[in-house]
């Protein structure tokens, strides 16, 4: 029997998006899916459009709002898939996306396969760019780095491993993705295809679009990281200062001047006390 793959796609009040994401699962080449809908506690139309669905592979889960992390957990926990993978709202996953990537797993060290992301226009669905991946080999330390060459958003193709735990941390609105991926990333070998798999909406209302939000969850991760012991205080100073940086450039460029410098300060400090 062909493996079974689970698509989990969380939704909050997504009706303006959410028919062509589900289209892009049903317009899969690869046909031995099963598509978990969470629905975290919408209150426009967007339930009755899964509910419009019959085919049999599409199963709708709903709960109060808690968030995109806890509506994951959800697809994760009720998941039966050999593989699985997320799709967001707003985003597609291009036709080839599941059977492009499932002969790469046939090499069982491999636990996670990627491939490049094509970006659209929110105004009118034009291709903008396609954003490539490159890495190959096991990730934690890539991903430590903030490496693009392996890391965009949620857009991995996850071996799952029985006695293996997948969870997010429910709270985190920001980075929560890094946060999964470096949680399940020390061990296991990553693989990238250089054609698109993923289909990601720009000009949106986004996470990246608040950046005090997005500061928020980078400094969460780096909690996160320092108590684990398999990261090392280098690695996560690295992290801190490289985070320092992308939120230090972030701020200035979106016109918040002040803020900027106080983190561009603050990286400054973080070098210094590497140099002592």
């Amino acid at each position: 029997m062909k493996p079974l793959v689970s698509i989990i796609l969380p939704f909050f009040n997504s009706e303006k998006t959410l028919e062509p994401a589900v289209q892009s699962v049903l317009d899969q080449a690869y046909d031995h899916w099963e598509l978990w809908c969470i629905n975290d506690g919408s209150n426009d139309g967007s339930q009755q459009i899964i509910e419009q669905y019959s085919d049999p592979r599409i199963h709708l889960l709903t709960q109060a709002n808690a968030g995109v992390s806890a509506a994951r957990n959800r697809g994760l926990q009720a998941m039966t898939g050999d593989f699985f993978c997320f799709l967001d709202a707003d985003d597609q996953l291009l036709p080839n996306s599941l059977e492009a990537r499932l002969p790469f797993f046939e090499d069982p060290e491999v636990e996670f396969v990627d491939g490049a992301v094509q970006l659209f226009s929110d105004d009118n669905g034009e291709e903008l760019d396609v954003n490539s991946r490159s890495f190959s080999g096991n990730p934690f330390k890539a991903l430590l780095s903030l490496d693009e060459s392996c890391f965009f958003g949620p857009t991995w193709m996850i071996r799952r491993r029985e006695g293996k735990t997948y969870h997010f941390k429910e709270g985190l609105t920001h980075s929560e993705d890094l946060l999964f991926y470096l949680s399940i990333s020390s061990s296991g070998e990553y693989r990238s295809i250089p054609s698109p798999v993923y289909r990601y909406r720009t000009g949106n209302v986004s996470a990246m679009s608040d950046l005090g939000k997005l500061d928020r969850g980078y400094q969460e991760v780096a909690n996160e990281l320092a108590s684990w012991e398999h990261v090392s205080d280098s690695e996560l100073a690295q992290f801190k200062k490289k985070t320092t940086s992308i939120m230090s450039k972030s701020y200035i460029k979106g016109g918040q001047l002040q803020t900027g410098i106080k983190r561009w300060l603050r990286k400054q400090a973080l070098t210094q006390n590497d140099d002592i």
